[in-house]
């Protein structure tokens, strides 16, 4: 495991697109206004809740620990303030990237932000051996599943909520 700081200093995607937009790796600096622009953002997430879930990870963050190497948080950044995120993990089997969730500012959809944001994190899972990427989508989020598909993820698994999606990324 490399200590955040470390892993979180390199960018991802130097050239930034025609609305001016980077993505790259979480940064300490950009915790508070990850939590208030991006997490609390997120379907279903409710801060009262789930205040353990913003205080462990302003937590860690403020402490500089050691996040799991098979943890992904990254960001889109227009003007240097970030208006998309997205959260990945890596399972046990290392064989496969999830993609946990996914929030583009409203202003900004439409944008290939999303799209950006995948193609970094997929860049991610290639570069550590990762054989697919899959994502769940909720079953009435036809947009999303939409979206999935033109990035050329399949539906290979269905719940009463919604659909596992995957992508084969050999």
């Amino acid at each position: 495991m490399l200590p955040f700081s470390e892993a979180s200093s390199s960018r991802i995607d130097l050239e930034p697109s025609s609305q001016g937009v980077s993505v790259e790796p979480l940064q300490f600096s950009d915790i508070e206004s990850y939590i208030n622009t991006v997490l609390v953002r997120i379907p279903n997430f409710d801060p009262e809740e789930d205040a353990s879930i913003v205080a462990g990870l302003s937590g860690a963050y403020s402490r500089r620990l050691q996040l799991p190497e098979w943890w992904t948080m990254l960001v889109a950044k227009r003007g240097g303030k970030i208006v998309a995120g997205l959260e990945g993990e890596i399972d046990d089997s290392r064989e496969s990237g999830k993609v946990n969730w996914v929030h583009v500012g409203h202003r900004f959809q439409r944008g290939k932000i999303a799209t950006r944001l995948y193609a970094a994190y997929e860049e991610i899972l290639r570069s550590s051996g990762i054989s697919q990427m899959t994502a769940y989508i909720d079953s009435q989020n036809f947009a999303s599943q939409a979206f999935h598909r033109t990035l050329g993820f399949e539906p290979y698994r269905r719940s009463r909520e919604g659909f596992m999606y995957r992508k084969s990324l050999r």
